[in-house]
């Protein structure tokens, strides 16, 4: 048996492509694990992608949540996930005894606005307060309470993160106190033949050093050169220690021994020497 797993694992081997997920805990992480401030709901919860996410975050808090992802879904994930939010949502929620939702604005896409609708008529109603914000991704993770279950909300409450909080329901920009970026391109399951240009942008409250563009699960390091971008300067305008937020590079070719199946990660050095990795991205590379 040793040896018929060892030839099978030769025989896939090439065929392999990894993924990098980002394991660092994020701050709202961290909190959790110290407060323990849950059952709790993770927003967007109709993408099967992020439920994984979810899933990965969760062992570094282990807070029960209504979120997740296994071979047997429960009849309330299937409602939470296959419903619109509406006003029914709070009404179940409250019911089966939720005391806090964590909403992750960048993982709904073009359904944000319905999203922020649906936050904004929560609050007007009484069904949900806002508590504070966290760094996390461009936009943060910024949490709520739903007060008719969580009567002691108010402990978690940070008044001073109500004025992101407006510029947030103002669909504004708001300030991360950690360095962040979005990669422009390649694209996830991207098809490329011949050249691949890595482009983006990074922004950090301590200046950016270097970007480094990993390939094949890191083992190809290429830096990009960094550039202006106004636009991001102007809808972002409290870095001025980054001057130069674009990052861009073009890899004439696949290298050698890199598979057509491959992936490209994007790893930020900020001025303080600090690593902060943005999101893995497959692609196929001819």
């Amino acid at each position: 048996m040793p040896i018929l797993f060892a030839i099978a694992l030769i025989e896939v081997w090439p065929r392999l492509r990894w993924e990098h997920a980002v394991v660092d805990p994020s701050p709202v992480d961290r909190w959790l694990a110290q407060t323990h401030a849950g059952p709790l709901l993770e927003l967007p919860v109709n993408r099967i992608n992020v439920l994984y996410l979810y899933l990965l975050r969760a062992t570094a808090h282990h807070v029960p949540m209504f979120d997740g992802i296994s071979g047997f879904e429960p009849p309330l994930h299937y409602v939470l996930r296959e419903q619109p939010l509406t006003d029914a949502t709070f009404t179940l929620l409250e019911r089966n005894g939720c005391r806090f939702i964590l909403v992750r604005p960048e993982w709904f896409g073009w359904q944000w606005p319905h999203a922020l609708a649906w936050v904004r008529r929560g609050i007007e109603e009484g069904h949900l307060v806002f508590l504070r914000r966290f760094d996390g991704g461009i936009s943060g993770d910024w949490l709520f309470a739903l007060p008719r279950v969580e009567n002691q909300w108010q402990r978690y409450r940070v008044p001073a993160d109500d004025p992101q909080f407006a510029r947030l329901l103002d669909g504004k920009t708001t300030y991360n106190n950690s360095t962040f970026g979005q990669l422009y391109q390649p694209k996830m399951r991207s098809e490329i033949t011949g050249p691949m240009t890595v482009s983006g942008w990074a922004l950090s409250p301590r200046g950016i050093r270097s970007v480094i563009v990993r390939v094949d699960n890191g083992r190809i390091r290429i830096a990009a050169g960094l550039f202006k971008r106004d636009d991001v300067t102007q809808l972002y305008p409290w870095y001025p220690q980054t001057p130069l937020p674009a990052f861009a590079t073009t890899i004439p070719r696949r290298p050698r021994r890199v598979p057509e199946e491959t992936d490209v990660q994007v790893e930020i050095i900020d001025g303080a020497g600090q690593r902060t990795m943005l999101p893995d991205v497959l692609v196929t590379w001819q």
